[in-house]
């Protein structure tokens, strides 16, 4: 309950107190009031209205307990609710903040149910997108490696294009040459390579 809400309770008692007071002040001492039936308490000779003011000067710890009282239970609720906050949700945990009637727990039923919501909008957006990608085939790579080896050079002008095609081989022999004569002595079955190197 705010500051203001307990003060308003506390205002309303004591106006119901003084109205009383003064309709029982207006009996001499000791008196039983009856009433007949329909019979209504004699009017207050002079209403009196208690304000904020009143109740400040005539009971000032009074007020100040009442104020601290209502800063500490909304310090806390508002920290409550910060604590079950989620990312994307800023809106509505500034909303439930603003709204003093939202307590911390209401808070996290309702960043759950929104979380939630956005999750399966999520989730509805991804089967969306595979339903309609699903049908689209997939485009062939133009930087795929070769399927096979048969594709590699089996002549000496293919074996040069590999030299001048590959860093990696131009870094390994000093010229095309040296490169083009292993090959040969590789196809005539002279020289085996050991370890697994591929020429390419």
């Amino acid at each position: 309950m705010t500051t203001s809400g307990l003060a308003a309770v506390h205002l309303a008692a004591a106006a119901t107190t003084t109205a009383l007071q003064t309709a029982l002040q207006s009996q001499p001492p000791g008196a039983i009031v009856s009433l007949a039936p329909g019979e209504k308490l004699p009017a207050p000779a002079a209403a009196t209205t208690t304000t904020t003011a009143d109740l400040v000067a005539a009971y000032p710890e009074l007020c100040n307990a009442l104020r601290l009282e209502g800063a500490t239970a909304e310090r806390s609720r508002i920290l409550g609710i910060e604590a079950h906050a989620l990312p994307g949700h800023d809106k509505l945990i500034a909303d439930m903040k603003a709204d003093a009637s939202v307590t911390p727990d209401m808070a996290a039923g309702r960043i759950l149910a929104a979380e939630r919501q956005l999750r399966g909008n999520q989730l509805q957006a991804i089967a969306d997108v595979e339903r309609l990608t699903g049908k689209v085939p997939a485009a062939p790579s133009a930087s795929a490696a070769p399927a096979s080896g048969s594709e590699k050079a089996t002549t000496p002008e293919g074996w040069k294009a590999e030299y001048a095609a590959s860093p990696q081989l131009q870094a390994e022999f000093a010229s095309a040459e040296d490169y083009v004569s292993l090959k040969r002595a590789e196809a005539s079955g002279k020289v085996r390579v050991l370890g697994g190197r591929s020429a390419s």
